[in-house]
């Protein structure tokens, strides 16, 4: 059984994980878990890293942190990682005496919400992704700054690197105000957690006002271009080789966290729950 944990930016993910884990394996505090209160659960273990292409879930290390004389949060998570959970579950029902006990192993799956948040993008072009970006920038932290930025460029002047790369270091600083600031609906992600991809094509394009007559190789027909390349190269394979392989998905969301920071960030938290949920 595949179980996918994700969550907005400091939302508890590795927490939440660790914590599981610890009380799978020592049931002494899950009287609501219905099999551990029948007592079907007779063994819990964790087994060798079963993917060779994906980090083992570092729930020792975790674990030691938290359980510290002096107890230190987690790193957050920035990559996909896994960990396998056994357990051996005693039959039950009527024939329960006729079969001997199963193991069902757990492979639980973390990864960056962020990432999540991107699934959405698979049903969106440039012009919807782009039109959405920019009427959400005002309200959020660092969004005049990029937004003034644009003012005075030309869409449909002719694309060249350096001012791709302006604009999209311009709007990948925006993304980490808006996140600092506690902003959920931040698109795309790599842009805040860029790893081996940092500085490619696929990940240095930016939101652009509407341009009907820009031409081939014009900035905004450049940024549609590596908007499709970021689609195709980043977001589809996440889909096909991890999110479509999940059995069951766990978000966690900060709820609190957004309420206290104001009801801007609490509409942005509600904005990116509802893309995720259509993703």
């Amino acid at each position: 059984l595949r179980l996918g944990v994700t969550g907005l930016s400091r939302a508890g993910k590795t927490v939440f994980i660790t914590s599981l884990v610890a009380n799978l394996m020592d049931r002494g505090r899950m009287p609501q878990l219905r099999a551990a209160a029948e007592g079907r659960i007779e063994a819990a273990w964790l087994q060798p890293q079963p993917d060779d292409a994906v980090a083992r879930f570092a729930y020792e290390e975790h674990l030691a942190a938290l359980t510290a004389p002096e107890p230190r949060w987690p790193e957050g998570t920035r990559r996909i990682a896994q960990l396998r959970l056994s357990l051996r579950l005693a039959p039950d029902g009527l024939l329960a005496g006729l079969r001997r006990p199963r193991t069902l192993h757990l492979d639980i799956v973390d990864y960056p919400g962020e990432w999540l948040l991107d699934l959405a993008l698979l049903g969106q072009d440039y012009d919807a992704w782009s039109e959405a970006a920019l009427r959400k920038a005002p309200r959020r932290p660092g969004g005049a700054a990029f937004l003034d930025r644009l003012r005075g460029l030309d869409p449909a002047a002719p694309s060249d690197e350096p001012t791709l790369r302006a604009l999209a270091a311009a709007y990948a600083a925006h993304l980490e105000q808006a996140r600092a600031a506690g902003f959920a609906d931040l698109t795309p992600g790599r842009f805040l957690l860029p790893g081996d991809l940092e500085g490619s094509p696929a990940l240095t394009f930016a939101p652009l006002p509407p341009a009907p007559d820009a031409p081939r190789r014009s900035l905004r027909r450049e940024c549609a271009r590596r908007f499709g390349a970021y689609r195709r190269l980043v977001v589809t394979p996440f889909f096909r080789d991890h999110f479509a392989r999940i059995d069951r998905q766990v978000v966690l969301v900060d709820v609190l966290g957004a309420l206290a920071r104001g009801p801007r960030a609490f509409d942005d938290l509600r904005e990116a729950m509802a893309g995720i949920l259509s993703a």
